[in-house]
């Protein structure tokens, strides 16, 4: 299989050469419900190739947004690139200048080595190409990464707006682009302080008071949870919460602070500073609301992996944190571009392929007593297979039970019915396999019943799902709804499509079908904006 092949079948691999940045209409296939009405902006790597040099990383391509506009059962679409720094540096230059994850860029031969050791410690040089997700703050749209810099967009245009700087408002060296929204329109992160005492910092931005408010202005920081390592930061992507209680996890992947120093002055990049500790455990840091202290109880579980949370909600005095664990760090080397094409040219030398995680639930009791430490499972909820054990060191071992049951399915970018984020709830939505090189589904993870059920169609690749709640279902339950989903071909770089599946069936009720110029990539995440 050669790199043209490779990227039809793995289209994060593909290249925008072309925008379409004018709206354009499709080809209607069934029906799309009327009731939609809004847009769904959606994000990640558009561009791998400038001039003679290639990205790297997956993480690494240039940012390009796609926009889904939905209007009396009527879909149109356009994509625009980010006009980052590092978009606008490295096209004026027609080759890659500006450093990123797994990519170094080409170093300005007018900075000494001095001068770059230096640059280290300016917060606002890290690269803006925000291409991991469009969030919200105080209802306005922001592209965002894993760095200090976030884009606020036009929802109509696409155009950059504005750069903001987070670092100007909040002391942190990068926060992530999972945020989470509570009833009252406040938003919470999590950002990371690279120093002698590493941090991870709960991130507070409030809703605007009056228009003339700006979204950053009141920002803070709620609570500091210092790093289990010493120089290092565990690499995070995402966190949960529910009504009374924050959870951080403290991942074996971490981030060595000398290594991304070195990296940044003398040789390397910040994929580099990364390494995987196979003999810390996970910690799971649980965060009291009410005063956002830290609780002293330490749970720890086997070493894994976890890009993304689905959901955590509280359960008599237990706190349940669903998300999509992987065995190891492995897949973070995975989504390197040379690895992807090789994977996809043989198989067998892959063959776990780059997304293997499965839907995982951990319970941790909140009530852990004064009881010494033994093999009595402290665990009391009913209908869970999960466990916990108090060490004879005091901390609490979770063991956690798979939500798919016995079915083998990998899953990843899961959404949920964001009314019931934080939440007691019992579906989620992601994209899964069964194996890992062949057909991507869509599927839908029933928590109760343990049980899996999915769409696919032959040779498409359908994006991260995203639920939207029906206002005309008189049922109201938790998956009255669409599902909302891009399509991407195998035969055709060029053609996209909208689908709208059934939230309760997961049947397929229509579709809208697009040609552009160009090839379309894959993207990460993105959110909906409604119209009223």
């Amino acid at each position: 299989m050669d790199v043209k092949t490779a990227s039809a079948v793995f289209p994060y691999l593909r290249s925008c050469k072309k925008e379409s940045e004018k709206a354009i209409d499709g080809q209607v296939q069934g029906e799309i419900p009327r009731w939609l009405k809004g847009c769904l902006i959606r994000i990640g790597s558009g561009l791998l190739d400038v001039g003679p040099d290639r990205f790297n990383h997956v993480f690494d391509g240039l940012a390009l947004m796609h926009k889904f506009t939905f209007e009396d059962g009527k879909v149109t679409y356009q994509n625009r690139f980010l006009r980052s720094d590092s978009y606008t540096m490295n096209m004026k230059a027609n080759r890659i200048v500006s450093s990123e994850f797994g990519t170094r860029g080409v170093p300005d031969p007018c900075k000494t080595i001095f001068q770059r050791f230096f640059s280290l410690f300016n917060l606002e040089n890290l690269t803006d190409n925000d291409l991991v997700n469009v969030i919200l703050y105080a209802d306005e749209p922001y592209a965002c990464s894993e760095s200090n810099c976030i884009w606020k967009i036009d929802p109509d245009t696409l155009e950059s707006l504005e750069k903001v700087y987070l670092n100007r408002h909040v002391p942190v060296n990068a926060a992530i682009a999972h945020s989470h929204e509570d009833t009252d329109g406040t938003v919470y992160n999590i950002g990371s302080t690279f120093s002698l005492n590493c941090s991870y910092n709960i991130l507070k931005f409030p809703p605007k008071e009056n228009k003339e408010d700006k979204p950053f202005q009141n920002s803070s920081v709620v609570c500091k949870i210092p790093s289990s390592k010493y120089l290092a930061v565990s690499y995070h992507h995402s966190f949960a919460m529910s009504e009374n209680y924050f959870v951080f996890v403290e991942q074996p992947l971490y981030l060595s602070v000398p290594k991304m120093a070195w990296a940044h002055f003398v040789a390397g990049t910040f994929a580099d500073s990364l390494y995987w500790d196979p003999k810390t455990p996970t910690r799971f840091h649980v965060v009291r609301r009410s005063d956002m202290k830290l609780l002293d109880t330490v749970y720890i579980s086997k070493p894994f992996f976890v890009f993304h949370h689905i959901n955590m909600y509280e359960e008599d005095s237990h706190l349940k944190v669903d998300l999509c664990a992987y065995d190891d760090g492995e897949v973070v080397k995975s989504l390197y571009v040379k690895a992807l094409e090789e994977m996809f040219s043989n198989p067998k030398n892959a063959a776990r392929g780059p997304f293997v995680s499965k839907v995982e639930r951990f319970v941790l009791p909140l009530n852990v007593g004064s009881d010494k430490a033994g093999d009595v499972n402290l665990v009391s909820l009913p209908n869970t297979e999960a466990k916990a054990f108090k060490n004879p060191d005091g901390r609490i071992n979770l063991v956690p039970e798979v939500l798919t049951g016995s079915q083998s399915w990998s899953a990843e970018l899961p959404r949920i019915n964001y009314d019931f984020n934080g939440k007691k709830y019992r579906y989620s939505y992601s994209v899964g396999r069964q194996d890992a090189m062949k057909r991507t589904h869509l599927i839908k993870v029933d928590a109760v019943n343990k049980t899996v059920i999915h769409w696919s169609e032959a040779a498409a690749i359908p994006s991260e799902p995203v639920f939207i709640s029906d206002p005309d279902s008189k049922e109201k339950s938790e998956d009255s709804g669409v599902i909302l989903a891009s399509l991407l071909f195998q035969n055709d770089e060029t053609k996209v499509s909208m689908v709208v599946l059934d939230a309760k069936s997961m049947k397929e009720i229509g579709r809208v079908t697009f040609k552009t110029e160009s090839s379309v990539p894959a993207d990460f995440h993105g959110t909906f904006i409604p119209k009223e």
